[in-house]
């Protein structure tokens, strides 16, 4: 059987294990917001500009097709 002050030195070492634990699932919650978001603004800003069209209607012509300079 352990001694009472064993116990309390385990809890003590091992008392921000769960705090790192939350941190780390917070930053990878964090980072995937942060993706789904610059996914969803890409998007946006790519159906927006004129550049974003430009470049829709160049995906779908012939790869092959060189245009004029």
């Amino acid at each position: 059987m352990q001694k009472p002050f064993n116990d309390g030195l385990f809890r003590y070492n091992n008392r921000k294990k769960g705090l790192w634990r939350y941190l780390n699932i917070a930053m990878l919650g964090s980072i995937l917001i942060s993706l789904g978001c610059t996914t969803m603004i890409f998007m946006a800003s790519y159906d927006n500009y004129p550049s974003g069209y430009a470049l829709k209607v160049l995906h779908r012509t012939d790869s092959s097709l060189l245009l004029p300079t």
